[in-house]
C-alpha cells in the first residue's frame, strides 16, 4: 500500500499493505514445499531481500509510490481528516515554516486474502518540497512553481506482516530519499535504507528464524510519474546492499549456516526484481515479493 494517493484534489493516504512472499525451490524455478527438498540459505536471503522491496509491505517500491502520490497532492488540505474518516490512526502532519519539513505519524492495519495475510505498520515521516535551487516550498505546487525535488524521510518504523509463508517483526525502518526531476514525468531517486527485523520462515517443511538486518542504496531508480500504471510498474535501476542474518531453526532439515551475510545487488525493470548475489539470481514481482 501507499503512503500518500489523491483523489478530487485532495490528500489521501494509504500506506503499507501485505507481501505475499512464497519461497522457491531454486533459482529462477517455482516455489514448492517438497518434503524432499531442504531450505536453503540462499533462498531466504532473496525471499527477505524480496520482502524489503515490495509494494504491499512497505518497502522501496511503496516508497516510490509515496513521492509519486506527493507529485500528486494539491493545496494543503490536512492529511488526518480523510484518514480518521476511513479509519486510520493518523492526525494532520504538521509544517515548520523555519525548516520547510512537513512531519507525519501514523499507523494502519491491512487484513487480506480471508485473512491469509495481515499487517499491522506504524511509521513516522517527514518531506520536503523544493525549488530548483534548493530552497523549500510549503507545497508541491505553489501558484506557478511546481516543486523541482523530493526530499523524504523515514525517521521510525516498525509493525509486523504475515503470508501463508512468513511472518515478520519489523524492529526499526529508516530512511532518506531524494526524487529530482518531481516536475518532469521521469523522476529520479537516490537514497539509502535500513531494516531491522526477525522473519519467521515456514517452507520446505521447516520452521526457522532469520534475525536480519538490510541496508540498501538506491542508484538511479527512475518511475513514471502520475501515469495510468502504478508506479511499481514502472521502476528501473539499480539497488546494492548487504544482508546479515542470525539464523536458528525450530523443527525440519537445517542447512549449515547459523550466520548470514550477502552483498547483493538488485536490478529493477518494469514491475519485477532480479536479486543477485553469490553469482546467483532470484526473480521478484515488486508488488508481493513473491519469488519467481
Amino acid at each position: 500500500m501507499n503512503l500518500l494517493s489523491t483523489g478530487n484534489g485532495t490528500w489521501a493516504v494509504a500506506l503499507t499493505g501485505l507481501t505475499v512472499l512464497l519461497l522457491t525451490s531454486g533459482c529462477s524455478s517455482k516455489g514448492t514445499d517438497s518434503k524432499d527438498i531442504a531450505p536453503s540459505a540462499n533462498e531466504d536471503v532473496a525471499l527477505s531481500v524480496a520482502s524489503s522491496l515490495a509494494d504491499d509491505n512497505g518497502g522501496i517500491a511503496d516508497q516510490i509510490k509515496d513521492l509519486d502520490a506527493l507529485t500528486r497532492s494539491t493545496g494543503l488540505n490536512p492529511i488526518g481528516k480523510e484518514l480518521r474518516q476511513l479509519g486510520w490512526a493518523a492526525a494532520a502532519p504538521i509544517y515548520d515554516p523555519q525548516t520547510g519539513i512537513w512531519a507525519w505519524e501514523f499507523s494502519h492495519e491491512f487484513i487480506g486474502g480471508n485473512g491469509k495475510y495481515h499487517a499491522l505498520i506504524s511509521r513516522s515521516y517527514q518531506w520536503k518540497f523544493m525549488k530548483s535551487n534548493g530552497n523549500p516550498q510549503i507545497a508541491y505546487i505553489v501558484g506557478s512553481d511546481t516543486a523541482c525535488s523530493i526530499a523524504l524521510t523515514i525517521v521510525h518504523g516498525d509493525g509486523r506482516h504475515r503470508t501463508p509463508h512468513l511472518s515478520q517483526t519489523l524492529t526499526d525502518l529508516t530512511g532518506n530519499f531524494v526524487a529530482t526531476g518531481t516536475n518532469t514525468t521521469t523522476v529520479t531517486v537516490n537514497g539509502t535504507c535500513s531494516r531491522s527485523a526477525v522473519d519467521t520462515v515456514s517452507t520446505h517443511n521447516a520452521l526457522r528464524s532469520l534475525n536480519h538486518q538490510t541496508t540498501l542504496t538506491l542508484i538511479n531508480v527512475q518511475f513514471q510519474r502520475a501515469g495510468a500504471i502504478d508506479p511499481w510498474e514502472s521502476i528501473t535501476g539499480t539497488i546494492t546492499g548487504t544482508f546479515t542474518a542470525d539464523v536458528s531453526f525450530t523443527s525440519g532439515r537445517a542447512y549449515g549456516d547459523r550466520s548470514i551475510t550477502r552483498e547483493i545487488s538488485v536490478t529493477l525493470r518494469q514491475g519485477h526484481a532480479i536479486i543477485s548475489f553469490d553469482a546467483k539470481s532470484f526473480e521478484a514481482d515488486l508488488l508481493h515479493g513473491e519469488l519467481d
